[in-house]
């Protein structure tokens, strides 16, 4: 099953490097739910109170989508990796810097 799943990742990618970008967009959909999870985990307790979880995945896809080409060019780890990249520089910011990712 697992490499079903990814060679299905692998096609969308290929998909998406040809131009398709409702293949792009369902790339960067399928790794939504694992994002939350992650900040949600990552996330500093101090500032759960003013961040949400949800607005910090939007950011990262926002981002994600935003540099898809660059990464469909070089390709430097694999598409989960690169995500969870974004995310963790995210979470690095500042906090008054990311209190403010309300979208």
């Amino acid at each position: 099953m697992n490499a079903l799943k990814d060679f299905d990742t692998d096609h969308l990618i290929q998909s998406a490097a040809s131009g398709d970008a409702k293949a792009g967009d369902e790339l960067l959909q399928r790794y939504r739910q694992r994002l939350r999870r992650l900040v949600q985990i990552r996330l500093d307790s101090k500032l759960t109170a003013r961040v949400d979880p949800s607005d910090v995945v939007q950011d990262v896809l926002l981002t994600a989508h935003q540099r898809l080409d660059d990464y469909l060019r070089a390709r430097p780890i694999s598409f989960y990796p690169w995500l969870r990249q974004i995310a963790i520089n995210r979470l690095s910011l500042r906090p008054k810097q990311l209190s403010s990712l309300q979208l």
